[in-house]
Formats: structure tokens, sequence, C-alpha cells
């Protein structure tokens, strides 16, 4: 397993530069690991899988946790605000960098392949894994 680790300036859209970084570092399967900063714009889906909130505030992160395939991510962010309130779901474009975010990701491209399959179930893509075997040569 190697690690990628970077961080995004202010302005700078959270989920779209973890993307980016991903693709220039080839991680195709992985997981956050650690992101630690601010936002001042957060752009969240809740559960109903339908409903976008978002808060046009500077917030602390508190949690950003995940997985990240070569079809796409599942991400989930937490924030706190200046009073102490939690505000948080399904990542989305728009969530906007204060001063810093510091990522850690996990790739584990090389043991693990993540991939994202329409369930009829859910109606989502949802993640499928399948372990790569290493050649015993």
């Amino acid at each position: 397993m190697k690690t990628l680790v970077f961080r995004i300036l202010p302005g700078q859209d959270l989920k779209d530069q973890i993307r980016s970084q991903c693709l220039h570092a080839n991680v195709l399967s992985g997981a956050i690991v650690s992101a630690v900063g601010s936002v001042s714009n957060a752009v969240v889906r809740i559960a109903d899988g339908k409903t976008i909130d978002e808060r046009h505030e500077d917030m602390e992160i508190v949690s950003l946790s995940g997985t990240l395939s070569k079809d796409g991510d599942h991400l989930h962010l937490l924030c706190i605000d200046q009073h102490h309130k939690t505000f948080g779901g399904h990542l989305k474009h728009g969530t906007l960098i204060h001063t810093t975010c510091e990522v850690v990701i996990a790739d584990f491209s090389d043991e693990w392949d993540l991939h994202r399959d329409m369930d009829p179930t859910t109606g989502y893509d949802e993640l499928t894994v399948s372990q790569i075997l290493q050649s015993t040569e």
C-alpha cells in the first residue's frame, strides 16, 4: 500500500481537488485516511438521495471519510460551525476550502480493484470489490 499526501488551497473545491490529485497520482482504488482543515462553503446531499443542503460560512472539517475508485468516489463530510453545531452529508461539488485542507489517502490500487456498478436495489452506482492476486513467480 502507498499513500498520497497533499494540501488543498483556499478557494479550491474539495471534491474536485481530491479527484484531480488521485488522477495525477494514478490512484485507482483508495480511501481517505485523514483530512483536516476548514471550508468557507459546504455542499452536501443528505440520506434521502435528493436533498442538497449548502452552508455559506467558515467551518472546521472534523471528518472526511470514504472510498475512491476509478469509477467515482463516495465521500462523506462533517463540519462544525462557530457555535459547535455539526453539518454534514455526502460531499458534493461546490465545497470550497477556507484556509487549508491537509489530505492523506491510502492507495491500495495494487491490492484491490474498487469500482462502481449500478445496484438496482438502491438505484445508485455501488461499490464492488475484487482482490488483485499477486503473481508467485
